[in-house]
């Protein structure tokens, strides 16, 4: 569960430990010739996803993900062992339907009952993360700004003529009376 948590990018928080790099097996004391070998330790996984799977033709696609945390806490992540940035990784990730920040992809210790307690703001920004609407959120908030406007100026217009026809109206009658 820690592997793959790791090759998909969660957080340390979320992990078995408060640094990434505690996570690196050490073995005992006795097995190290020195010290210096001890900061030469270093942790790595890989997650290979297969696609465009075809058994008569024995013919796939993989891509690679893997993820390197060095003893001094530095990660780094590559993706079909090509080094790439952390959002780079992220956007690859999510190609294959794997959300970090929603988490889709694995169901973690205390994540039911966390989610059974969330309020209704809060299940609703959590679905919003996960189905990718929440990048959206400005754009729809401008959107929707344009939309009020115009609303605004129809019934402003619409109550303009309802003025201009009650005005007409009116006209109308002191013309008749006049002509009587």
């Amino acid at each position: 569960m820690d592997a793959m948590s790791f090759v998909f990018g969660v957080n340390s928080k979320d992990l078995r430990s408060s640094q990434l790099k505690d996570l690196i097996f050490r073995p005992p004391s006795s097995s190290f010739s020195s010290a210096s070998s001890s900061s030469n330790l270093a942790a790595s996984v890989s997650l290979v996803y297969v696609t465009n799977f075809n058994e008569e033709a024995d013919d796939y696609e993989e891509t690679t993900f893997t993820r390197n945390i060095t003893s001094k806490g530095v990660g780094s992540f590559k993706v079909d062992n090509k080094k790439v940035s952390w959002e780079q990784y992220e956007g690859e990730l999510e190609k294959i339907g794997v959300l970090v920040k929603a988490r889709n992809f694995l169901v973690f210790q205390g994540d039911v009952e966390g989610i059974a307690r969330k309020s209704p703001k809060q299940l609703v920004e959590m679905l919003e993360n996960i189905s990718g609407s929440a990048d959206l959120k400005e754009e729809y908030e401008a959107f929707k700004k344009v939309k009020e406007d115009a609303e605004a100026a129809t019934i402003f217009a619409f109550n303009k003529q309802k003025g201009y026809r009650s005005e007409k109206k009116a006209f109308k009658e002191q013309k008749e009376e006049a002509e009587r």
